[in-house]
Parts: C-alpha cells; sequence; structure tokens
C-alpha cells in the first residue's frame, strides 16, 4: 500500500477544514484524520479520472472489462487507520468507491476483494463485507453498488489487510 502524506496535495487544504463549493463557501470542520482520509479520497478521485480519461482513447483490450465501458477498475479500495480501540488494537475504515462514468447507467454487483485471511476484532456488518472464504470477501452481499455510490465500513486488528477488487458484474440499468 501506497504511504500517503498530507503535504502532497497540489493545492492548498487548510487543516481540519474542508471547503465545499454550492455558491457560498461552507466550512466543515473534521478531525486531522478525517481531513487528511477525505484529502486522500479526492486526489484519489482526480487521479482516477485522469488515468481513466487518458485509457478510454486507446484500442487495447483489457481482461478487466466486465461490461461496455465497465470495468473492475473503476471500483476503487481505500483504507486508512483511525483511533484505535480503547482496548488500543488499531482500527481501520475502508472505504469502496464505485467511480463508473454514471452515463452508462452501470451498477457493479457481486464485488469480491482479495482479503487474505481477514478477521476482526470488531464486529464488521455481514451484509456489508464478509469473508467467504481466505482471499475471497464479498461486498455488499453481492447487491449493486450504484455509478458514484460508495459503501464503508471499520474493522479492528493489529495490522491492516491488503484489499482489492478481484471481480464484480455490471449491471445494466433499465
Amino acid at each position: 500500500m501506497r504511504v500517503w502524506k498530507p503535504n502532497a496535495l497540489p493545492f492548498h487544504m487548510p487543516r481540519n477544514c474542508l471547503s465545499l463549493h454550492d455558491g457560498d463557501k461552507t466550512k466543515i470542520s473534521l478531525s486531522p484524520v478525517a481531513s487528511n482520509f477525505f484529502s486522500y479520497l479526492l486526489l484519489s478521485y482526480l487521479k482516477h479520472d485522469l488515468t481513466r480519461k487518458n485509457v478510454i482513447g486507446t484500442s487495447s483490450s483489457s481482461t478487466d472489462r466486465v461490461g461496455d465501458g465497465c470495468s473492475k477498475d473503476d471500483i476503487v479500495v481505500h483504507q486508512g487507520a483511525t483511533p484505535p480501540l480503547p482496548s488500543g488494537i488499531p482500527t481501520y475504515t475502508v472505504v469502496v468507491l464505485n467511480l463508473c462514468p454514471s452515463r452508462g447507467g452501470c451498477a457493479m454487483a457481486h464485488i469480491h476483494l482479495t482479503c487474505g485471511a481477514f478477521s476482526s476484532a470488531r464486529l464488521v456488518n455481514p451484509r456489508i463485507f464478509r469473508r467467504l472464504r481466505v482471499n475471497d470477501c464479498l461486498l455488499n452481499d453481492g447487491r449493486p453498488l450504484p455509478s458514484g455510490s460508495s459503501i464503508s465500513f471499520q474493522y479492528a486488528n493489529s495490522f491492516s489487510y491488503p484489499l482489492a477488487v478481484s471481480n464484480a458484474s455490471c449491471i445494466r440499468s433499465s
């Protein structure tokens, strides 16, 4: 997993402040951990969007394609450390985003993640994330994750598990 540094952003974002622009400037106070985590998500989204624009025009065929214009690579998994449990066990927040372009109307379902021998000292809702077998975990109980949507969960363990999308299906909206 790549180490991210909060000062690596190509733009200025004050600490503990997330600015949303909807006509007026709205400020939301966040903890330093949350502020850094959301900054990381924003930077990753921008990087993913630029990469996708560079790849769409190419004629190379990708084995990751799961439908017209959809790819398992459009599902992005981010995780970051969050404050530990009272017992001192480290906790991690995982956010899974479906960055498929909405114009295609593609929801991604049956999302499987590689997850090693995943276990958690904190209960994870099995409808959101569960281990089926070693190195195979199911997200969202196999239900579709609509374009532009995200799902998140927290787990506690002495170390973080490397999570990556291994398989997904594109469900076209009618």
